[in-house]
């Protein structure tokens, strides 16, 4: 699953970036949302710098739901999990 696949599955699953960032959640998008490491996300660096990225590590990535459900609800369709934690995840 790519990232903007990957964003749109957990923002559906509890709501969207928008409403996380209306009630007051602070979600840095650069770092993952479960362990707190950097999450390497060429999209996120692409935004940030206004520069073109490699292809994401996330592309060639496939998450499953149990590692998709490890991400807090605020950082739901906000932050992408870094690849140690959506390979670790019980599949």
């Amino acid at each position: 699953m790519d990232v903007v696949a990957a964003r749109v599955a957990t923002a559906n699953a509890t709501g969207s970036a928008t409403e996380a960032e209306a009630n007051g959640a602070s979600v840095d998008a650069t770092r993952c949302p479960v362990c707190g490491e950097p999450n390497r996300c060429a999209v996120e660096l692409a935004h940030e710098t206004g520069l073109p990225q490699a292809e994401c590590w996330c592309m060639q990535t496939d998450f499953s739901v149990d590692a998709l459900s490890m991400v807090p609800d605020a950082a739901r369709g906000v932050a992408c999990i870094c690849a140690r934690c959506a390979t670790e995840a019980p599949r």
